[in-house]
């Protein structure tokens, strides 16, 4: 009785590990709640994501990930204005319409 009795002690351990492993590796999702939505923008979300066939809270979760992804756009000059500094070059607007042009005809 006594090794079944430790067995099963382990193998709770064992389990309460993988379950807290997971728990730190995998975030839990956190809930937001946004107050004050006009109607009519909230008509227009739910007409969104009834052509996707998602819920409201499937097409909200999604869109809100892609913005948090996308780079805002001072984030992006910046980073453009940074690749200028570092590289040195300058074209002017005639090189760049010219280029744009030879790859057209």
């Amino acid at each position: 009785m006594l090794a079944v009795s430790t067995q099963l002690t382990f193998a709770h351990r064992k389990f309460a590990f993988s379950a807290l492993e997971i728990w730190h590796t995998e975030r839990l999702p956190v809930q937001i709640t946004v107050r004050g939505v006009p109607e009519e923008v909230r008509d227009a979300l739910a007409a969104k994501a009834a052509l996707k066939r998602q819920s409201m809270q499937e097409f909200l979760s999604v869109e809100l990930e892609r913005i948090a992804m996308k780079p805002s756009v001072e984030t992006l000059l910046q980073a453009i204005r940074h690749r200028k500094e570092a590289t040195g070059t300058r074209l002017s607007s005639e090189k760049i319409l010219s280029a744009r042009d030879a790859d057209r005809v």
